[in-house]
């Protein structure tokens, strides 16, 4: 309940505050709120071992040229987006979903602590995001006609999908909206997809994807599975607790 309430949050407001609700869902569930931040820190950081890890099969599927052209335009969004919000993360603004060195450092200790457990994560996760991968694939498919084609190779949509991810890693706008789209399109166009059908495939991915976050959103809300609201998440916001310390100390 907690999950889907954070992906809601994330699709609607930007900078992750869903992330954020997730700590609070749990919070009001009656679980300790620095292991849910350690949960929700964890879970991001798999993340970017799940687009480092394809990022680095697109290489080898695609070679040096074609795979720098794919990740040209998601890093120029990456970039921009870091330095227009570098103020604030000098200035000590906590943005949900961005852990301190310390508690990254923290986490992987303890998940060197359990190779096995390691492993394991390790392994859901790359699944998690092979399925990422295939979604897009099939949705071109399945709106190819006669008219209107948008067979593209499955190489070329794995490396639109990590780009989506590096060009919104840092969401400036509710759900990474444009960010991710832009980063996707601009993948599959540099991969050799004609412009139109690469923002085609783009825009339907993303419909799909938001649109099922914000309807698994509603039946929580609705059903008040979450146990709180936004009214309650914008203050967690505000200030940064010792997640990661407090949490592997109280285990």
């Amino acid at each position: 309940r907690a999950f889907f309430y954070g992906v809601g949050l994330n699709i609607l407001c930007p900078f992750r505050l869903g992330n954020a609700g997730v700590v609070a869902s749990c919070e009001a569930q009656g679980e300790d709120p620095k292991l849910a931040s350690t949960a929700v820190y964890t879970q991001e950081m798999f993340v970017l071992f799940e687009v480092g890890v394809f990022a680095l099969l697109g290489l080898a599927l695609n070679g040096w040229s074609t795979w720098l052209g794919e990740l040209l335009w998601a890093l120029i969004i990456l970039v921009v987006a870091y330095f227009l919000t570098r103020p604030a993360l000098i200035g000590g603004v906590f943005i949900p979903g961005q852990a301190t060195k310390a508690d990254r450092k923290a986490i992987l200790g303890r998940l060197f602590e359990d190779p096995r457990t390691l492993t394991r994560l390790a392994i859901l996760s790359l699944l998690a995001f092979l399925i990422d991968d295939i979604t897009p694939y099939l949705i071109s498919q399945a709106f190819t006609t006669e008219f209107v084609i948008l067979n593209v190779t499955f190489p070329v949509i794995q490396m639109g999908v990590v780009a989506g991810y590096i060009a919104r890693q840092i969401p400036m706008t509710p759900g990474g909206i444009g960010q991710w789209e832009w980063g996707f399109a601009g993948a599959l166009y540099m991969g050799g997809v004609g412009l139109p059908e690469a923002a085609t495939i783009a825009l339907l991915e993303s419909l799909m994807r938001h649109g099922t976050g914000v309807l698994m959103f509603g039946v929580v809300a609705l059903l008040k599975g979450s146990k709180t609201s936004l009214r309650e998440v914008l203050p967690k916001v505000l200030w940064p607790s010792g997640t990661v310390p407090g949490a592997m100390g109280s285990r």
